[in-house]
């Protein structure tokens, strides 16, 4: 008799249960293309062992190949001297550098610690 009573309120609250959900809505969307960008916050960091020149810094980052860095530690820099403004600052064991890596459309930051 317990048995019967228990499985007619499961019975009962499934049939509850499915009339009250929502019924499932499939929606079909077109691709759209977007400009590159990145997310709102979105940091990469590159972990530097010591005893790296600084010079070979520029290697490590694995740049694409639109990308160029634009500034270092919040300073707008040339293309072409990243690497020389890199190893001007002569980063140590246990400091950083910020790097804004751009690209025509984005822009992303590059944490680059030093061991």
């Amino acid at each position: 008799m317990v048995l019967r009573l228990v499985m007619t309120g499961l019975c009962a609250a499934c049939v509850v249960l499915l009339a009250t959900a929502e019924p499932l809505r499939i929606e079909v969307l077109r691709p759209t293309i977007v400009r590159e960008r990145a997310p709102v916050g979105a940091i990469s960091v590159v972990d530097v062992a010591s005893g790296v020149a600084p010079a070979a810094l520029e290697a490590m980052l694995h740049l694409r190949p639109n990308e160029w860095v634009s500034a270092i530690n919040d300073r707008p820099v040339d293309d072409f001297a990243t690497g020389a403004a890199i190893a001007a600052l002569a980063p140590r064991a246990g400091e950083y550098v910020d790097l804004t890596v751009s690209t025509a459309a984005a822009e992303r930051r590059v944490l680059v610690l030093m061991h």
